[in-house]
């Protein structure tokens, strides 16, 4: 909803021993996800990083309504590309403005937005594979989905090529 509640999926890599917390702000720890006695705790001060105890793929689903945090070991996707990039009217469609990949699925780099445009994430510069929505700055793309609504600005973006998953911060 427009209070940032709702229900929350993530599908990723990770590796064993590495410590993560869930927040739902940047930067602001009031909202907060972590572990305490091996069970997953909301706003617990005393709380420690979540951590996973071998290297793989996980399905995080979060109710931050409910406040029911499970993470689950996740098929490993058959789908491996060696590029995704975006493009849309901020680049006259054409020329994909690449992305770096960051540990098997997860991409993320800097792009500048000069106006208002419509963009899409693809794989490999080719419109085979290629996600689209309706929302910005955050989103579940959808194969063939509908051209994303960029707003002009500096963003730092960060994009999950399992789920679709992507986040434009503001610069």
């Amino acid at each position: 909803n427009d209070q940032g509640n709702g229900i929350f999926s993530y599908t990723g890599y990770f590796e064993a021993g590495k410590g993560f917390k869930l927040i739902r702000d940047l930067g602001n720890w009031d909202e907060q996800w972590g572990a305490k006695d091996g069970v997953y705790v909301h706003n617990d001060g005393g709380s420690s990083d979540i951590k996973l105890a071998t290297s793989g793929y996980y399905t995080i689903n979060l109710n931050s309504v409910n406040h029911t945090l499970s993470i689950e070991p996740a098929s490993a996707p058959a789908n491996t590309f060696t590029k995704i990039g975006m493009i849309g009217g901020f680049n006259g469609w054409s020329g994909d403005v690449e992305l770096t990949k960051y540990n098997n699925h997860a991409w993320y780099g800097e792009v500048t937005f000069d106006a208002d445009a419509e963009g899409k994430f693809r794989a490999n510069s080719d419109w085979g594979t290629n996600w689209g929505a309706t929302t910005f700055p955050v989103g579940v793309g959808v194969q063939n989905g509908a051209n994303i609504p960029l707003k002009a600005g500096k963003y730092m973006v960060m994009f999950n090529d399992i789920s679709g998953n992507f986040y434009f911060y503001k610069k």
